[in-house]
């Protein structure tokens, strides 16, 4: 169907006075949103330097879906007789997955937008959002479980006993990896692989565990820690089943892991031993063991092959969040450049 309420219309940038233009490569680029005080995130990047996310337009309850593409921001607009709408996912080939909501009922359904179209990939299947694809258009979806859409077909990962599976990501070779939840204070990361599930362990004395991406080798990124402790989290990586929390390679440091990129460079946000309580954290980038971190109030979610990781920024003057481009100039940790 059309795209409904908004169509797909460039919007200005909002500007401010300490990052860059698009055009720069050195300085963090603030996308702005929709409108004057609205927040905005990103979620995803491509390899085109493409990302997606949402924006506010009127306060709460407004969002958006949006496309951050040549320096504009581009409204995608929302489903019909729906109020909102977020961006999760985005591929090589410019197709954009995501949800719409409608919250007087809270229905929600999952949506692909694509050559200038929105599509209802579960058409009048309430409950489902589209969390990410890859490049040969195949989508994971939550609908009651982990589900991949393939073609219009749709597949159940399921889940072990007692657990309920949340997908977070899909790679090129169709692998998903995301996490499962028994409804208590336990959970477990899962990679799925035609059929096989894969539970993710954390690590010894540790009882949580999700998962937040995946790359095409099949590396897991995501977070493990205790359910008794507050603020334990630790951003960790599983490769070839074997569970390694980033903080133990280089010193104490608490946070997560949302985004893998095909070279091993990870994003997410957290802090060090030396953060004080009511102080933000920030987004960091590990490779090849060392840490690099971005502003404090900053968050990573996701990171393309050319290094150019996509968040949101927190502006404590204006209390307003901005959607945010890291180029690769910033993502290179100290002495690791390629």
């Amino acid at each position: 169907m059309p795209l409904a309420r908004a169509a797909v219309v460039a919007v200005a940038l909002a500007s401010s006075a300490v990052l860059a233009s698009p055009a720069s490569d050195r300085s963090p680029i603030d996308i702005g949103s929709l409108s004057p005080w609205g927040n905005s995130f990103l979620w995803a990047v491509n390899n085109r330097n493409e990302a997606v996310g949402w924006s506010e337009l009127a306060g709460l309850d407004s969002e958006h879906a949006i496309l951050w593409r040549d320096g504009q921001l581009v409204d995608l607009g929302v489903l019909d007789g729906f109020d909102a709408s977020r961006a999760f996912g985005i591929n090589d080939r410019g197709q954009i997955v995501g949800l719409s909501v409608e919250f007087g009922s809270f229905h929600t359904r999952a949506m692909l937008w694509q050559d200038g179209q929105m599509v209802e990939l579960v058409p009048g299947n309430d409950g489902c959002s589209a969390r990410a694809i890859n490049n040969r258009g195949e989508i994971v979806l939550w609908c009651g479980g982990a589900t991949v859409w393939r073609k219009g077909e749709l597949t159940s990962i399921g889940s072990p006993p007692g657990f309920s599976s949340f997908p977070a990501a899909i790679n090129d070779a169709g692998v998903v990896a995301g996490s499962l939840s028994d409804g208590s204070a336990r959970s477990r990361g899962f990679v799925w692989d035609a059929g096989t599930t894969t539970v993710l362990e954390p690590p010894p004395g540790m009882d949580l565990a999700s998962a937040g991406a995946i790359d095409a080798h099949g590396t897991v990124v995501g977070n493990v820690g205790r359910a008794s402790v507050v603020d334990s989290y630790e951003p960790a990586v599983w490769r070839y089943g074997k569970v390694t929390p980033l903080a133990g390679t280089w010193g104490v440091f608490h946070g997560v892991a949302w985004g893998i990129n095909d070279h091993g460079d990870v994003v997410g946000a957290g802090h060090d031993a030396a953060h004080l309580p009511g102080q933000p954290g920030g987004a960091f980038v590990w490779s090849r063991g060392r840490f690099r971190f971005l502003p404090p109030g900053s968050m990573a979610n996701d990171i393309n092959e050319r290094g150019v990781a996509v968040g949101r920024f927190f502006f404590h003057e204006s209390g307003i969040l901005h959607g945010m481009v890291w180029p690769r100039a910033l993502t290179r940790p100290y002495g690791n450049e390629r």
